[in-house]
């Protein structure tokens, strides 16, 4: 997993670097430099190709003028442009300042206006441009040329790369001070930025690769960095012994549906099944079972008490004595919000001893008292969306969209349950205040029905794995590396949650050991 960090917190791991283990900050601009080098000698022919830096004035700046003096060595066509040469340049990147001065490397400076306009013309002419106005400091709109400057480049340049994070995006909360530079890729170094994850800036970044600067390990693995970003190589699949049968790969309760809502049932099931769960049992509304036997041929079925179609208060004896005999349970999908779910949810959160996963229907019970998390005697995982912890929180979307990370983390610490907080960046948030975001996913998986698959894959993973919290991170990657793949074969616009869970199997065999 790649660290999240806030600004402060990769100033504090530059400062450290240098401080404690002795790596002069002009070593790892320079690093950093080269990174952005390779990067884009790995997309293009370097020998006169066009590129424009566009430099800031502090460290951002440097590695800009590192980076152009790398390329003009390497044969390239190199410009610099500058906002204001007289500026005052931080320590560092007055050095490459000056290096790039005495290669005699064509440079603009954009308070004379005739350059302004030769400048302009350079960047649209480019084959690249380099972003590297603005870092991770930036706390105020940007305004006057630099402002002229950006939407310039935003305008007419063909290719844009920025370093470490687009110009005038917030490191910390992705917000975008007046203006930023919409780059097609963003390398940052050492972690990502939250900025980068956060939207509207995650729009900005384009794809984000995270380079290596010689930043000690040891620094980025501190206590006081609690979010990381999920890649491949974090899931962990158990290979299955010879020797084995159901009973050894867990057996999942699924409580949901309701009239109109087989659906949601049908969907966690298979998703379920696909996951690798060895025993599903489906309790849902006794009318309605002779519709859920006929869709499910490989998961059993249990008729409980219902009332039109909707699960009823009368139900909770049966469930009582049905939960004990289960490695998890699923309280909710398609469950209705009928009054009694409620009632039904309080006895599923007593009652359960080892893994209970509330989705959909479950958390509009929970929301509308939170005190029966209280009684909890088991791992509880909360799947909502943005309305759902909107509901939860008591707050607006909005206000959820605004820091979804400290919105998951700090519920899950409050109430001593793991969260996962859907959407674009889902976040998986840990009691212990640990957060893992998902990067991977597409806009095609924006459907309803999506988030009852990815029940049914928690459920079947909670039992298989070694804790709650790898649980989480393989359900949630894995969905989302279902839902690519179902992009790649049907488009964002045809492919149906249906999709996702004929590929799940595809997905898992990607990611085993």
């Amino acid at each position: 997993m790649k660290k999240v960090v806030y600004a402060r917190q990769m100033q504090q791991t530059d400062r450290t670097a240098s401080d404690v283990y002795g790596i002069p900050s002009v070593i790892l601009m320079e690093n950093a430099a080269m990174a952005c080098v390779k990067n884009i000698e790995n997309k293009f022919a370097l020998e006169n190709l066009k590129v424009a830096v566009c430099c800031g004035c502090g460290n951002n700046g440097g590695d800009g003028f590192a980076i152009a003096r790398l390329l003009y060595n390497k044969g390239c066509n190199v410009t610099v442009i500058v906002p204001d040469a007289n500026a005052d340049f931080s320590v560092n990147a007055k050095i490459n300042f000056d290096i790039v001065k005495n290669l005699n490397i064509k440079t603009f400076d954009l308070t004379d206006s005739s350059q302004f306009s030769l400048a302009k013309h350079h960047i649209t002419m480019s084959d690249v441009v380099i972003d590297a106005l603005y870092g991770t400091g930036v706390n105020r709109d940007i305004e006057g040329i630099a402002y002229e400057l950006i939407e310039h480049i935003n305008s007419f340049a063909r290719y844009v790369l920025s370093v470490d994070i687009p110009s005038g995006v917030d490191a910390d909360d992705g917000s975008i001070h007046a203006c930023g530079v919409n780059a097609d890729e963003t390398v940052t170094f050492a972690a990502y930025k939250h900025g980068l994850l956060a939207f509207p800036g995650a729009d900005c970044a384009g794809k984000i690769t995270v380079a290596d600067i010689s930043i000690p390990k040891s620094i980025l693995d501190s206590s006081d960095i609690t979010a990381d970003v999920i890649e491949a190589s974090d899931i962990s699949i158990n290979k299955r012994r010879q020797n084995t049968n159901k009973s050894h790969y867990g057996k999942v309760l699924i409580v949901a549906g309701s009239i109109g809502m087989t659906g949601a049932a049908t969907l966690a099931s298979t998703a379920c099944l696909k996951s690798g769960a060895g025993l599903i049992t489906l309790a849902v509304a006794e009318s309605l079972n002779p519709i859920l036997e006929e869709k499910l041929t490989e998961v059993m079925t249990v008729p409980l008490p219902d009332a039109g179609g909707k699960l009823s208060i009368a139900a909770k004896e049966k469930l009582e004595l049905l939960i004990p005999k289960f490695d998890c349970v699923l309280f909710g999908p398609g469950l209705s919000n009928a009054p009694d779910i409620k009632d039904l949810l309080a006895s599923v959160i007593s009652k359960s001893k080892k893994h209970l996963i509330i989705d959909a229907d479950g958390l509009n019970a929970l929301s509308k008292d939170l005190s029966v998390l209280n009684n909890k005697n088991c791992n509880i995982i909360l799947t909502p969306h943005s309305m759902e912890m909107a509901r939860l929180c008591n707050i607006s979307v909005k206000q959820v969209e605004e820091d979804r990370i400290n919105t998951a983390r700090n519920f899950a610490m409050q109430h001593g349950v793991y969260v996962i907080l859907k959407g674009r960046h889902s976040v998986i948030a840990t009691p212990e205040g640990i957060c893992h975001i998902n990067t991977i996913g597409n806009p095609g998986m924006a459907t309803g029905g999506s988030g009852d698959v990815l029940a049914g894959m928690l459920a079947a993973f909670l039992p298989q794995c070694n804790s709650a919290e790898q649980a989480a991170v393989n359900a949630v990657y894995l969905h989302a590396l279902a839902g690519d793949i179902a992009k790649d074969a049907f488009g964002e616009y045809s492919m149906t949650p249906g999709d996702i869970t004929d590929n799940i199997h595809k997905a898992i065999v990607q990611c085993e050991k």
